[in-house]
């Protein structure tokens, strides 16, 4: 029973974060977030730049910004239903894993635009090392698989 609900939750997680994915593609987080915004016509504007201050930079990020709200609100409750998806593994392996904090970490940075972004490519990177490793060992194995068994001392059982 516990591994099917570990299957459940693999694939719940899976499709999650697949969405997730592209909610950051979708919401144009790579165009515009808190630290770069890409203009019209002078390329792409930088949060320590002086051009980001002025007055029309700020009109144009706000206009840009509120094209994507739909989006970060959506992101927000995918957010939160990862973090069930999260301490639902937790209980269901019974143990707190190295890679339950670096997901939990993800989860947190993708409560911004370019924390998205890093929480995609570490989804993507996840997946992808799991897709390689299905390919050459025939077993479903991600970073934070690997990550896990080589910290297996700081693998903490709760029950």
């Amino acid at each position: 029973m516990r591994e099917k609900n570990r299957t459940g939750i693999f694939y719940t997680n899976l499709g999650v974060g697949t969405f997730s994915a592209y909610l950051v593609y979708s919401g144009g987080y790579y165009k515009w977030n808190e630290i770069w915004h890409k203009t019209k016509t002078a390329g792409t504007a930088f949060r320590w730049e002086s051009r980001w201050k002025k007055h029309f930079s700020i009109q144009h990020r706000i206009k840009d910004v509120s094209k994507v709200a739909k989006y970060r609100n959506i992101a927000g409750k995918v957010t939160k239903g990862s973090g069930v998806l999260l301490a639902a593994d937790v209980i269901v392996s019974g143990e707190i894993r190295p890679s339950h904090f670096i997901n939990g970490a993800m989860l947190g940075a993708s409560t911004t635009g370019i924390g998205s972004i890093i929480a995609a490519i570490w989804f993507a990177a996840d997946l992808g090392t799991m897709g390689i490793n299905i390919l050459i060992n025939g077993e479903a194995k991600g970073l934070g698989d690997i990550i896990d068994e080589g910290l297996s001392d700081y693998c903490y059982k709760i029950y």
